[in-house]
């Protein structure tokens, strides 16, 4: 646990229940399913700038959303940090965006 950071965001229960969901069909922690979630976000957000020379759209946590604690990487943070203000926009909006985008890619 001492290479994992916790950071809050907003959260719907159904994305956290999907997040769950997926994480127990693969077999995996819930932790590493977010990694990926936002690894893979970093991966469009590059691809994006490539092709259409613009950051990302960031989504924005709905207001009645329950508060939820991701486990990320000290890596993965640091690099949430470094984008979130590289676009403007925060680490918490960054991170529920990357888990948003996730589920709709894996169509959960």
């Amino acid at each position: 646990m001492a290479d994992r950071v916790v950071k809050q965001i907003g959260a719907p229960d159904d994305l956290i229940y999907k997040l769950k969901r997926q994480a127990l069909d693969e077999r995996k922690d819930l932790q590493e399913i977010c990694d990926e979630a936002i690894l893979e976000f970093f991966e469009q957000r590059e691809q994006l700038k490539k092709k259409e020379q613009r950051r990302p759209d960031y989504y924005v946590s709905p207001t009645d959303a329950k508060d939820f604690n991701v486990r990320i990487s000290k890596n993965v943070a640091a690099k949430v940090d470094k984008v979130a203000d590289e676009d403007a926009a925060t680490g918490r909006r960054l991170i529920y965006t990357g888990l948003i985008n996730y589920i709709r890619k894996k169509k959960l």
